[in-house]
């Protein structure tokens, strides 16, 4: 079965049984209206998983679901797996604000910046969302903020460099836009399918 965190039933999620053993052969289903989903299996060894497509704010995104039970399991036997969306759930939920200094203005050292981003209106998973300040941390993929629940955000800005006093930014889309106290933006899928979500920002001092 699978539900959202209040424990509803999600109709038309995918489900896939993927083999552990051989590429590329895996078993479908989708739920019902009841949240209720059953995939007939070979012999073999099969791990599950399971996604659903969601629209919010004029874009479309692929969650992935938090399974009560991650195992493998052996298709002679097979296995029950009750899969949840969890409003705080796992990477497949949250996303990263990636900032980048303006280097044609000037150079920022990225661990004095502090970002705020204040929810506007409910986040993706339907739930009202908390404003977030923090301070940069570096990560492979970049600079920024992680884990951040999927919505749309205002942002801002400041540079706060130890001693000094501190300065507010201004921000604009990753090469593109014009720069503003603040900037209001939604979550791309720069992978498409791909549960991989971010928000990329230039910034330069006022």
């Amino acid at each position: 079965k699978v539900v959202d965190n209040n424990g509803v039933p999600l109709a038309g999620v995918e489900v896939v049984a993927n083999n552990t053993l051989l590429y590329d052969a895996n078993g479908l289903g989708t739920t019902d209206a009841n949240g209720n989903y059953r995939i007939e299996l070979i012999i073999g060894s099969w791990q599950m998983t399971a996604s659903m497509m969601r629209d919010f704010n004029g874009q479309t995104y692929r969650v992935d679901l938090t399974p009560d039970n991650p195992a493998a399991f052996a298709g002679s036997e097979g296995a029950i797996r009750n899969f949840v969306w969890k409003p705080s759930g796992g990477e497949a939920q949250q996303g990263s604000v990636f900032v980048y200094s303006d280097i044609m203005v000037e150079f920022l050292e990225s661990q004095y910046i502090e970002l705020t981003l204040e929810p506007q209106g409910l986040l993706l998973d339907g739930t009202i969302g908390q404003t977030i300040t923090g301070m940069l941390t570096h990560t492979a993929d970049g600079d920024g903020l992680t884990n951040v629940p999927l919505g749309r955000y205002k942002i801002t800005a400041r540079y706060l460099v130890p001693g000094e006093s501190p300065v507010v930014l201004e921000l604009k889309p990753r090469n593109s836009g014009e720069y503003a106290d603040s900037l209001t933006a939604d979550f791309d899928t720069p992978f498409g399918d791909l549960a991989i979500f971010w928000i990329e920002v230039m910034v330069k001092r006022q």
